[in-house]
Order: C-alpha cells, then structure tokens, then sequence
C-alpha cells in the first residue's frame, strides 16, 4: 500500500509542478514564448510630430508603428552594423495608404531609390543608414496615416 501512495505522490507532485512552472521567454523577434504559444508584442507608436524614427536593431528584426501627417518625409535611422543586406516592409493599416520607401541615404552620402512598400538593399559600406518614407505624389494625393515599418538586417 505504501508503494502505491508514494507513487501516486510522486505522481501528483510533477504534475503540479509542470502545470505551474509557466516560463516567459523574449525572442529576438520582439515575442514572446509562453509555453510554445508565441505572443507578439505590439509595435511603439511613433506620433506624427517626430520626423526622425531610430531603428536601434539590438535584434535583427525590429518593427516601428508610426503615425504621418500629409506631405511629411518620416526619416528611419539605422546602423548596418556587420550586417550587408537590409530588407524593408511597409505594412499599411488603411487601404487607401500610400506611402513608400522614396530613398536610402548611405553614409557616404549618396542616395538610391525610389523603391515600393517592401524593399531589399545591399549595405556596401559600415555605418548608419537612412531611408526616406514618403507619399507616392504620381500615384495619388497627400496621405496621413497610420503604418508599421519593419526593417530586417542580414548577412
């Protein structure tokens, strides 16, 4: 009899313990895992006053909500690091948006563009980097929004 309780005990005691050792994990993709169940984290809003939005890219992915008035340039700012590639994303919230990604500023100075929502650019040199968000003025008229932007750097 004694073998059977001690059993059920032991039993009974990973149970309990498996069911409240609940472990939150950040990923380098800004979620989080929750016993494999991933939960994203919304993106900051940047508000329409701030022209200037820094990508500090601490991951290699990094996602920004930000809010534009109309005929406002949104400037992104980040570093390449010793990455050589960066992919951009514009996801629009509105489907009358249009914005798009005008210019890269390379930090050399020299320019490139324009691109569409989503862009892929080849980083030649170390150092920061800056793209210019702006309305599409031969697609449509001025634009105030809301939109995320998610910038990824790779190798």
């Amino acid at each position: 009899m004694s073998k059977i309780s001690f059993a059920m005990c032991l039993i009974c005691f990973f149970v309990v313990f498996a069911c409240t050792n609940t472990q939150k994990n950040l990923n380098q993709d800004n979620t989080y895992a929750v016993n494999s169940l991933r939960v994203e984290t919304p993106p900051t809003l940047y508000p329409a006053p701030l022209d200037t939005v820094s990508f500090e890219m601490l991951y290699t992915s990094e996602t920004k909500r930000i809010d534009k008035k109309a005929n406002q340039n949104i400037y992104l700012k980040f570093p390449s690091l010793d990455y050589t590639r960066m992919n951009g994303k514009i996801t629009l919230l509105d489907s009358l948006s249009n914005i798009r990604f005008s210019q890269i500023i390379l930090p050399d100075g020299t320019m490139d563009g324009p691109f569409g929502n989503e862009m892929s650019y080849h980083l030649p040199i170390k150092g920061e980097y800056v793209l210019i968000l702006h309305e599409n003025m031969m697609a449509g008229d001025p634009w105030e929004g809301t939109f995320d932007v998610t910038l990824t750097i790779s190798k």
